[in-house]
């Protein structure tokens, strides 16, 4: 079977595009709830995996394949394990969401965590974290 070509005038083009344009859009969106969904999910089952059997959370976490991570540490300290994990230039919300993983708090705390990254980014620019 040959592939079907269709021909399109000039005056069509545009519209056409901006189409597909709004296809995209459509599709980031529904790809950035997804994603949220999943970063959700997965902090539901991290604040479950953290709840011992007395109700009080472990203040050690350790992800399958990742290194251990201490809620205790400081911010520079949880900044650089974020930065290690990665191994990538991250910013500042990326940062919070890997530490999202091991801390569920920050879900509903996302405003202070992300104003103690950048504040601490801040303080810290130009020295080795």
């Amino acid at each position: 079977m040959a592939g079907l070509s269709i021909e399109i005038k000039d005056r069509h083009i545009k519209d056409l595009i901006d189409f597909y344009i709004e296809k995209q859009r459509g599709l980031r969106l529904q790809i950035t709830t997804l994603e949220r969904e999943v970063k959700d999910i997965s902090a539901i089952i991290m604040q479950l995996k953290q709840t011992s059997r007395s109700g009080s959370p472990t203040e050690i976490v350790q992800l399958p394949g990742q290194d251990i991570y201490s809620v205790k540490w400081p911010w520079v300290r949880k900044i650089t394990f974020a930065l290690e994990q990665v191994g990538t230039p991250l910013t500042t919300k990326e940062i919070v969401d890997l530490l999202t993983d091991y801390e569920p708090a920050f879900i509903s705390e996302r405003r202070k965590a992300i104003a103690s990254v950048s504040s601490t980014l801040s303080v810290k620019s130009g020295e080795n974290l």
